[in-house]
């Protein structure tokens, strides 16, 4: 029984052994650019709970101007409060958005570039997760997980991308969920 089990350790010891040299890695290159975000302007969709939160505030620490937006209006203004409580020397605009209204995305990147001038980063955060028996599941749920998880931030990417082209300078970076590596049940 030992044998089979072997190879298994050696390769998930090598494994984690790897990514502790990744993380200790990262962790020195933001170091030297402990900067890197000062003055930056954020746009992260999603921002009002989860990872877009906890976004939001690491990047305020290290002193991003923020675009926050998502549906919750009054999440992102508590959100915003956090961010300039954890560093007063930032900015931010909160944009009330729902990611599959297209005239909103148009909103939201005119706002930003009233405000600020420039998008330097892109974040295309927002996400939901539905799902169900297949035969259970009606097609607007399912045309609206796609506008949400795909087709918005595609189209989010269309808008910011000509001020960034124009600028020669951005950084989009689209988020997506590890569930689309595991097979699970009605998802």
């Amino acid at each position: 029984m030992d044998r089979p089990r072997r190879p298994f350790v050696v390769a998930a010891g090598l494994t984690v052994v790897g990514w502790l040299i990744v993380q200790l890695a990262r962790r020195q290159r933001i170091k030297q650019r402990s900067g890197y975000f000062d003055g930056k302007v954020i746009v992260i969709t999603g921002a009002s709970r989860g990872i877009g939160r906890e976004l939001a505030l690491a990047l305020a620490r290290r002193g991003a101007y923020l675009v926050l937006a998502s549906r919750n209006e009054q999440a992102l203004k508590l959100v915003a409060r956090e961010c300039m409580s954890a560093n007063r020397l930032i900015r931010t605009l909160v944009v009330q958005t729902d990611v599959t209204d297209d005239e909103q995305l148009g909103n939201l990147v005119e706002k930003t570039l009233q405000e600020f001038g420039r998008i330097d980063i892109l974040i295309n955060n927002a996400g939901i997760r539905q799902g169900g028996a297949l035969t259970q599941v009606d097609l607007d749920t399912t045309r609206n997980v796609i506008q949400v998880n795909l087709l918005a931030s595609m189209h989010l990417t269309q808008l910011v991308l000509p001020a960034m082209l124009k600028r020669d300078k951005g950084v989009i970076v689209n988020l997506a969920s590890a569930a689309g590596h595991v097979a699970e049940p009605y998802f």
